[in-house]
């Protein structure tokens, strides 16, 4: 999580809901799935919730992102 380098997200699933750019800088906005909200850890939730940020998404670049089927 770029604004979040120690928070592990290696295995989060979501879908994509928007991506912007192209190439190299090419953005992925996602919403992340039940798995994901569950293994979140309650002190991020409250970070973003204080910072006006939305928990449940993210935007990533895309080279950072792996398609998975399913």
């Amino acid at each position: 999580m770029p604004e979040f380098p120690n928070l592990p997200i290696e295995g989060w699933r979501g879908m994509v809901l928007e991506t912007s750019g192209s190439g190299s800088k090419m953005k992925v906005i996602l919403e992340w799935d039940d798995a994901a909200l569950a293994q979140m850890p309650e002190d991020y939730r409250i970070h973003c919730e204080s910072q006006g940020l939305v928990f449940s998404m993210a935007c990533l670049m895309a080279n950072d992102v792996q398609v998975v089927e399913g």
